[in-house]
């Protein structure tokens, strides 16, 4: 309790000084219950609202270090997954080097996504939380099928672009819900494409 009483501004320790003297006075005087009273109230204060002042304090230094680490993550897995994925629209024409930085790219997103996995999300984003981490899952995957399309351009077919479409489509859909459910405009995928994959775009696979 010395601790708590210590860690109250100034001008609040010296009220309760002032009225802790004035209790004793009281009780020199012959009138012990009062003085009871006003200690007891003051203990009370003492043990019953400081904590709750540092409850509070400690819910919004979580929340503030989840949001931080949300949008740091999110930022560095879009960047790495737009790298790949801008190599990956020349499929044709990959270089060793391209298929290098493809695998180096895959390899942050995993770690990215184990970075997410150690997230202790405050109550009111469990929501929010899960919508982010299926956002990095499907970027993983994406870049995961790509990379090995690339290292191995004889396995390519249409059916394996189309699958590389759809996750990251999922990844864009789910990257956008989780900045509305946030309130924020973080870096998504969508804008960074430079050269989308598809059919249509490029050399139609086998």
């Amino acid at each position: 309790m010395i601790q708590r009483f210590i860690s109250l501004p100034l001008a609040l320790r010296v009220l309760i000084l002032v009225i802790a003297l004035g209790a004793l006075l009281i009780l020199a005087t012959g009138i012990p219950t009062i003085a009871t009273k006003t200690f007891e109230r003051f203990s009370g204060f003492l043990a019953i609202e400081a904590p709750q002042q540092n409850t509070t304090q400690g819910d919004t230094s979580r929340e503030n270090q989840y949001l931080t680490a949300i949008e740091d993550i999110q930022t560095k897995a879009v960047e790495s997954f737009v790298d790949s994925d801008d190599r990956f629209s020349h499929y044709d024409s990959v270089t060793p080097d391209d298929v290098e930085k493809m695998k180096t790219n895959y390899d942050a997103l995993g770690n990215y996504l184990s970075q997410v996995d150690s997230l202790d999300p405050p109550d009111s984003y469990k929501l929010q939380y899960e919508l982010f981490r299926s956002a990095i899952t499907e970027l993983y995957q994406a870049a995961g099928l790509a990379y090995s399309l690339a290292a191995d351009p004889g396995s390519l077919t249409k059916s394996s672009l189309d699958d590389y479409d759809l996750h990251v489509d999922k990844a864009a859909s789910l990257l956008r819900q989780s900045n509305e459910s946030l309130g924020q405009d973080h870096k998504t995928i969508e804008g960074g494409r430079s050269n989308p994959t598809s059919s249509s775009t490029t050399k139609t696979p086998r």
